[in-house]
């Protein structure tokens, strides 16, 4: 299927414009070619280049990282590295190839295997990644609320392997079968219930464990501040009971009485050591989530206006500059492991000594 180009000299301006139109697939356009449009495409085609070689290099690192610190080895920190594979896979083919096409598109341009081959591994890898936020967030979930259940199922790991295998082979069939929809009709109606879907089950699943582990953090306060002033009333009585050497070894229960709210006091730091991290967990999911919408949504608004209007050389160049923006959010997310988990960060200092 090849794109059939005709350049016809635009007699309406004095200056050096002409128009192209294309035809490939369902894509039937006609674009005016200025100087506008040239360097706008050149300028997004290097914005790519340097995008493809920090996002795959960004991502390729966090899992170099997972890989070699047994303490990320846990079930949320494998899915993290399954969206880590989505955004090695943008930065390292995806995004070359929008380089690439944006190149073209500078020379007036629109070889037709490139502009599907972009379509198919951009669709397949960014819906994989929204696939993989919504295991993301049901993990935590489950990780709260149903542990005995999560620790049942996460107890193998493969059984997270088939999860996002499952997942992979959702993205791949929806993304396909796109092909013989006019406009992509099925991946829109798909990437559209998965935003919806994941917005949903995120507000939701992540307020509810907000709302749970601040409580949590309330109630241990109080219960904490008793403990500590028990543990001191008791050791002041302690030692003025002890007159001599042998009652103070005889009074064995205030001794047991001062080791037992010394471990009550560990176990509740504990607590709320935990509680602290899943908040710090909930954070880092919602920012993450957050920059997937901030990035998706413009390039939603162009790709349905592409649907229901005629496109124009302006909307063609939006499209090319949100399909940018939506490709950036895989180098935002290394970026915000690594600014927000102090996991990530202690993993990364201990590899770094490590290749020294």
């Amino acid at each position: 299927m090849n794109t059939t180009l005709l350049q016809t000299v635009n007699s309406t301006t004095k200056s050096a414009t002409f128009v192209f139109h294309s035809r490939c697939h369902f894509f039937h356009e006609t674009y005016v070619y200025s100087s506008t449009f040239k360097w706008n495409f050149l300028f997004i085609g290097i914005t790519n280049v340097v995008l493809a070689i920090s996002t795959g290099c960004l991502n390729l690192f966090t899992l170099v990282i997972i890989r070699n610190s047994k303490s990320l080895h846990t079930p949320s920190n494998m899915f993290i590295a399954g969206l880590s594979v989505c955004d090695l896979l943008t930065g390292f083919i995806t995004l070359p190839l929008n380089a690439a096409l944006s190149f073209e598109f500078s020379a007036a341009k629109t070889p037709c295997a490139l502009r599907l081959t972009i379509n198919f591994v951009g669709y397949l890898f960014g819906q994989a990644g929204l696939l993989t936020l919504l295991l993301i967030a049901t993990d935590r979930y489950f990780a709260i609320f149903h542990p005995y259940e999560y620790e049942e199922y996460t107890y193998s790991k493969r059984n997270i392997l088939y999860a996002q295998l499952i997942m992979w082979v959702l993205s791949f069939g929806f993304v396909a079968g796109s092909f013989f929809t006019p406009q992509f009709m099925l991946y829109t109606i798909f990437v559209s219930i998965t935003l919806v879907a994941l917005l949903v089950w995120s507000l939701y699943s992540q307020g509810r464990i907000l709302k749970v582990t601040r409580h949590i953090l309330r109630e241990i306060r109080p219960i904490g501040s008793s403990v500590g002033e028990d543990e001191t009333s008791m050791q002041d009585t302690s030692s003025s009971s002890r007159s001599t050497k042998d009652k103070r070894i005889s009074s064995n229960g205030q001794v047991y009485t001062v080791q037992t709210a010394e471990i009550a006091r560990a176990e509740m730091r504990e607590i709320k050591r935990k509680a602290k991290d899943t908040i710090k967990a909930i954070k880092v999911t919602a920012l993450i989530i957050g920059a997937q919408y901030l990035a998706y949504i413009p390039h939603a608004v162009v790709v349905v206006m592409y649907l229901f209007v005629i496109p124009t050389t302006s909307l063609h160049m939006a499209h090319g500059w949100t399909s940018t923006l939506a490709l950036m959010n895989s180098f935002l997310n290394p970026l915000i492991y690594c600014w927000q988990l102090k996991g990530f960060v202690r993993a990364a200092k201990v590899l770094y000594r490590r290749s020294r």
